[in-house]
């Protein structure tokens, strides 16, 4: 369940929607300016494509999120911390790294695929909380909040 609720959040539908999310602080050194996920449903058994793009104003040289999880009002994981430079892409045939390290400054643009939504994820809304810091501090910090459901239809508000 942890690497689903990191990596999203959580595909074969055609249509890429943009997750609403809001910054839980300050923008700092890093902006995001859209987190999209194809497709727009979280459903149980299935995965979900995230991109993620923005700016950055310093390099990074192993940055860690920090991550949050609510389920209906519930907390379920507390601060759990995942350093983004030790994620391989298990989900394809090179088994390359999502994120190169270290991140250099400018505009950024990841994809990756969600791993698949365990059948034991109750259905329901999450909020994920995901603070991204550096060995020199905070760099952002974004909430959104996402729908999972065991069949085909859900929402991500």
């Amino acid at each position: 369940m942890l690497a689903f609720v990191v990596l999203t959040a959580a595909s074969s539908f055609a249509a890429v929607h943009a997750a609403n999310f809001t910054y839980c602080s300050e923008i700092g050194s890093v902006s995001i300016s859209t987190i999209t996920l194809d497709p727009e449903e979280l459903v149980v058994g299935q995965s979900v494509q995230v991109n993620v793009t923005g700016e950055t104003k310093v390099a990074a040289e192993n940055p860690v999120i920090a991550v949050d999880v609510t389920h209906e009002g519930v907390s379920y994981l507390n601060n759990v911390q995942v350093e983004l430079c030790y994620l391989p892409d298990n989900y394809s045939e090179s088994g390359d790294q999502i994120i190169e390290c270290p991140i250099g400054a400018g505009r950024f643009q990841y994809s990756f695929p969600s791993p698949v939504v365990p059948t034991i994820v109750p259905s329901g809304k999450y909020g994920l909380t995901l603070n991204l810091a550096d060995g020199g501090g905070p760099l952002v910090c974004v909430r959104l909040n996402v729908t999972v459901v065991s069949g085909a239809q859900t929402s991500l508000r």
